[in-house]
């Protein structure tokens, strides 16, 4: 796991968006909300999202890239997106995207998206944390789409995490949540996606 996390994150497109993250710190704090401007991140501009916390098991789209909304039909502002991730993952889910905002650190999440044609793709999604003008924590997302892993039947609403959800702790400079480094709601074994209870390892 830990390879996999090293080596995702030192290529691309990955690299470059932490990078440009990194570039709107000030001495080590969070990046604030009013310092990310889309000129910064124009290489990511189609696949970037950012996210709002209502909750535990709410949160919501606030700026969505243009790749994102036509590849999850037009998936807007406001959609919580626990709405899409299958009842399964919810509360491993749950936990990991609000370590990674509580924390705070570094998230990397693979997940399936069975999109409403009933195509099945593998993604990944690096999410790091920023600071809102009041002072709460959101979530500047890049999300990178990659094979088809299965066809199926169409659907009404993409749906996250059907064959497997894995997330990634990583430190940028707060350390690491307390004895987890990843999150496993759905995990992918040899190539056979297996149901397991959420568990840290």
């Amino acid at each position: 796991m830990q390879e996999f996390l090293t080596t995702t994150l030192a290529g691309e497109p990955f690299a470059s968006f932490q990078r440009a993250w990194e570039a709107v710190r000030a001495s080590g704090s969070l990046p604030s909300r009013q310092d990310i401007h889309l000129r910064n991140f124009v290489d990511h501009l189609d696949n970037l999202v950012i996210y709002e916390r209502r909750g535990r098991r709410d949160l919501r789209y606030r700026l969505t890239g243009s790749g994102v909304a036509e590849r999850v039909d037009n998936l807007g502002v406001e959609v919580n997106l626990f709405d899409h991730f299958v009842p399964e993952v919810h509360e491993a889910c749950e936990v990991w995207w609000n370590v990674v905002m509580d924390k705070p650190c570094g998230g990397l999440m693979e997940f399936s998206t069975r999109f409403s044609n009933g195509t099945t793709r593998a993604g990944i999604a690096l999410a790091l944390p920023i600071i809102s003008e009041r002072g709460e924590t959101l979530l500047l997302a890049r999300n990178h789409m990659m094979d088809i892993i299965d066809i199926g039947d169409p659907c009404a609403a993409p749906q996250f995490g059907e064959k497997y959800a894995v997330g990634h702790y990583f430190d940028i400079g707060f350390g690491l949540p307390e004895g987890s480094q990843t999150l496993v709601a759905k995990e992918k074994s040899g190539g056979v996606v297996k149901d397991t209870d959420h568990k840290t390892a």
